[in-house]
């Protein structure tokens, strides 16, 4: 697997960015300027995901035009890809939920957490797993479509959620 083949995760992240866009338009649009608090923060969690993923994938891509190649390449790949892991899909959504009304905070879905915060740390220890043995690629590649389905998750929670 090349650098370059993994851009299709980054191809998917931005259309996914693009579609949420078009989804909080319509729903300010219905809603008025109204957007519930549950949902910017379901909104910015999505983000910070899909961004994560979108710039995780161009890391292989950025580190072969500087040379780097082989395991190199993968297990420095890795490493940057877990630092964004941990700041936009586990540290990015505590922060933002830790902002919500204790009211608000409560409406958020135990099952989302566990996904987040358990998922997340699990393909962080796998990543740093990954660069002290033999760096593959397939790793990164499993870590980046997990935050892609978080995100997707997300976006499909937002579009679904019921509003009053």
């Amino acid at each position: 697997m090349t650098p370059g083949d993994i851009t299709v995760l980054t191809d998917f992240a931005v259309a996914l960015i693009g579609f949420s866009g078009i989804v909080i338009a319509i729903i300010i649009a219905v809603n008025g300027k109204k957007f519930a608090p549950l949902d910017h923060f379901r909104t910015q969690s999505m983000l910070l995901g899909a961004f994560g993923a979108a710039f995780g994938s161009l890391i292989p891509l950025i580190l072969a035009a500087f040379g780097f190649s082989g395991d190199d390449l993968w297990r420095l790949s890795s490493i940057l890809l877990a630092v964004i892991i941990i700041l936009t899909s586990m540290v990015g959504p505590v922060f933002a939920a830790s902002l919500l009304e204790a009211s608000v905070r409560k409406q958020l879905s135990l099952w989302v957490w566990i996904l987040f915060l358990g998922g997340n740390g699990a393909m962080v220890l796998w990543l740093f797993i990954n660069v002290m043995q033999t760096a593959s690629p397939g790793v990164f590649v499993i870590a980046l479509i997990w935050q892609l389905v978080l995100a997707s998750i997300l976006f499909v929670r937002l579009v679904l959620t019921p509003r009053k």
